[in-house]
């Protein structure tokens, strides 16, 4: 099971597009992190057969969506959240804090538009940035996770501009 993972698109779907078109067919879910979860509405309409989950970010007033969810793949329970009730753009302790009690093996988060992958006692973390806004000196980034049949559980970064170089986690 492969995942592509991005956050903060601003209404700017551009790059976003072009990626899943790029590895549509080697992708079986979209994650989208907030600011706008109409973004992912938008990419959901425009890819009828692809599965998108969201949740909303700080930008979104408006949403009736949950600010977190859990889903999960292959057994492996995955929390989904933006970030910003978190104080990510301090640390990711208390977040990965709620993710362990949740009993989460990957946790999923945006809100700093600055990528950051980690993996500690089996809980990978991860922040794919921005595709469309990066902060931080940081380039365009995604997200891409593999689960695989045995349930192994890796994570990568990826530079939009130069896909081929990725930042890889194992857990």
């Amino acid at each position: 099971m492969k995942i592509l993972v991005i956050s903060d698109t601003h209404k700017d779907l551009t790059k976003a597009r072009d990626i899943i078109n790029r590895i549509r067919s080697k992708i079986d879910l979209v994650i989208h992190l907030g600011d706008h979860d109409s973004d992912a509405e938008q990419l959901k309409y425009e890819f009828e057969n692809l599965v998108i989950e969201y949740v909303p970010g700080n930008c979104d007033w408006c949403s009736f969506e949950k600010s977190q969810k859990i889903i999960n793949v292959r057994g492996k329970k995955i929390l989904m959240t933006h970030g910003h009730n978190y104080g990510v753009k301090y640390s990711s302790d208390n977040l990965k804090k709620v993710a362990r009690e949740q009993g989460a093996r990957i946790v999923l988060f945006g809100h700093t538009h600055i990528p950051y992958i980690s993996v500690e006692e089996k809980l990978l973390t991860m922040n794919p940035g921005s595709i469309s806004l990066p902060r931080g000196g940081s380039n365009y980034s995604y997200g891409i996770i593999n689960i695989d049949e045995m349930g192994q559980v890796e994570g990568s970064l990826v530079d939009y501009i130069n896909y081929k170089k990725e930042l890889q986690k194992r857990c």
